[in-house]
């Protein structure tokens, strides 16, 4: 019955795709177990079936910087399961609310720290989305054990221990930038305000359009700013020239949003969002240190 289901969906592609039906099939698979079954099922079914989590790209980068179309369909079927993974992550805001803070919700944030891992192996821009969204709801988990006074601190400290992932931070970010744009335009992993490489599209729309601005110098000159900030710059100003399409349409939120919401646009706010991250967690490694020091007072 899998088989048919898995068939009919794979459908309209199948009689003139030349790509890894197998591939296909596997995305597919994943697609129809986040729908349905509990996250718990769902990272059985990862462990048993040696699922990968894919690539997935923004919705731009398919468009335009991918040319093969087999390649173009299997990162469509991939962003197609992703996209019902950040529906199944709304869905566990509401549970990790209604969990009791014990050992049922202990086990639920760990589990979720181990989704937001597997999602963020692959250097990708919605791997990085949903990798935060979940590292953000185990910050969450983390913050209801802390305040219960009945639960060991001590598997709370456990838990605060997983909060600093080695995908999360600038390197990755500025890795999922070049890939997106298909092109090595960073190569910088010190900037100290994320915010910076969107900004680079913002300041500058003189030099988008104005292909006589070749160097580094001709460029600040006639712009009359210094935009180019030595702990910023791109590799020549010849990559920038290049990829000017990279930062046309910047779409701009008043309030961070979740990935489900933003599936099909770019320049998503997460770019600056780490730092709100960074700050939640830091909120709860705070927030463990006050009930140890309470706990050792008394």
């Amino acid at each position: 019955m899998k088989k048919q289901v898995v068939s009919i969906l794979l459908l309209g592609a199948s009689t003139t795709l030349k790509a890894d039906n197998g591939e296909l099939e596997r995305l597919v698979l994943m697609r129809e177990a986040v729908q349905t079954k509990t996250i718990e099922e769902f990272m059985v079914a990862i462990n048993e079936n040696n699922w990968i989590m894919p690539r997935i790209p923004s919705k731009w980068h398919i468009e335009n910087r991918v040319e093969n179309e087999e390649e173009k369909h299997l990162l469509q079927a991939a962003r197609d399961f992703g996209y019902q993974l950040a529906l199944r992550l709304k869905t566990l805001e509401q549970e990790q609310l209604e969990i009791q803070p014990q050992n049922t919700l202990y086990q639920r944030t760990h589990l979720i720290l181990d989704l937001s891992d597997w999602c963020a192996k692959p250097v990708g821009y919605h791997n990085y989305i949903l990798a935060w969204e979940c590292l953000n709801l185990s910050v969450f988990g983390l913050n209801r054990l802390t305040v219960s006074k009945e639960f060991p601190i001590e598997k709370c400290e456990i838990l605060s221990k997983r909060l600093n992932p080695d995908w999360f931070g600038k390197t990755r970010l500025l890795q999922i930038l070049n890939d997106e744009a298909g092109a090595v335009l960073f190569i910088n992993d010190q900037i100290p305000y994320i915010k910076l490489t969107w900004e680079f599209g913002g300041r500058d729309q003189l030099m988008r359009d104005n292909d006589s601005l070749r160097t580094m110098e001709e460029a600040e000159k006639q712009l009359g700013i210094n935009f180019f900030k030595p702990d910023a710059r791109f590799i020549n100003i010849q990559t920038f020239l290049k990829n000017k399409d990279f930062f046309n349409e910047p779409n701009r939120f008043p309030e961070l949003p979740k990935s489900f919401e933003t599936w099909n646009s770019r320049h998503y706010t997460w770019l600056v969002g780490i730092t709100e991250l960074t700050n939640w967690r830091n909120d709860a490694l705070n927030l463990i240190k006050k009930r140890i020091f309470e706990e050792t007072v008394q």
